[in-house]
C-alpha cells in the first residue's frame, strides 16, 4: 500500500508496472494501481489549467502595475497650474 503514496506524476509509470504484475487478479495492488492512475489523471487535468490561470492572473497584475507608471510622466507636462498662474499674473497686471 506504500505505493499509493507515490507522487502523481510518477504514479502513472508505477501503475503500469503494477498492472502488468497483477494481470487479471484483483488484489489490493490492483486497487492501489487504479487509485494512483485516477489520482494522477485528476491531478494533471485539474492542476495544470489552474496553474495556467494563476500564471495569467500574475501576468495581468504585473501589466496593470506597470501601466500606471508611463502615464505619470505625461501628467506633469500638462499646464493647468502654469496657465492658472499666468492668468492670475495677467489679471494682476
Amino acid at each position: 500500500m506504500a505505493v499509493c503514496l507515490e507522487h502523481p506524476v510518477t504514479g502513472i509509470g508505477v501503475s503500469v508496472k503494477l498492472w502488468r504484475r497483477a494481470k487479471a487478479s484483483w488484489s489490493p495492488t490492483v486497487y492501489c494501481t487504479i487509485i494512483i492512475t485516477v489520482y494522477s489523471t485528476v491531478f494533471i487535468i485539474i492542476f495544470i489549467p489552474i496553474l495556467l490561470v494563476i500564471i495569467k492572473i500574475i501576468i495581468i497584475i504585473i501589466i496593470v502595475i506597470k501601466l500606471p507608471s508611463p502615464p505619470q510622466p505625461l501628467q506633469p507636462p500638462q499646464p493647468p497650474s502654469s496657465s492658472s498662474s499666468s492668468s492670475s499674473s495677467s489679471c494682476s497686471n
